[in-house]
This record gives C-alpha cells, sequence and structure tokens, in this order.
C-alpha cells in the first residue's frame, strides 16, 4: 500500500466571483440607535444594509 493520497492534486474549477459594490454607506442614526439596543443589534443592522446594499446593485 502507499500513501500517496495526500500528495495528489486535482483540479477544480474556480468559484463563481460575486460582484461587491466599492462603498457602502451605512446611516449613522440607525447605528447610534442600534448601539442602545446592544452590540448584537448593531452587527445585525450592518448586515443587513450591507445584503440590502448587495441586493441592489445586483439588481441594477
Amino acid at each position: 500500500m502507499s500513501k500517496t493520497y495526500q500528495k495528489t492534486k486535482t483540479d477544480t474549477p474556480d468559484a463563481p466571483k460575486v460582484a461587491v459594490p466599492e462603498r457602502v454607506s451605512v446611516a449613522m442614526a440607525e447605528i447610534a440607535e442600534s448601539m442602545q439596543e446592544g452590540l448584537l443589534a448593531l452587527a445585525v443592522g450592518a448586515g443587513m444594509q450591507v445584503m440590502s446594499a448587495l441586493m441592489e446593485a445586483d439588481v441594477s
């Protein structure tokens, strides 16, 4: 038995590239409101704004 299973290399196709907008602006009022609610709310709010910007960029 040979142990060459870790040395063999397979070619994998490149993953499809996702178009990401160069700049995403986050509303400061929404950030301040989320900060009062807590760090998790801030992270979720920022993530939702980024997802919204990505979807909007994908449509247009």
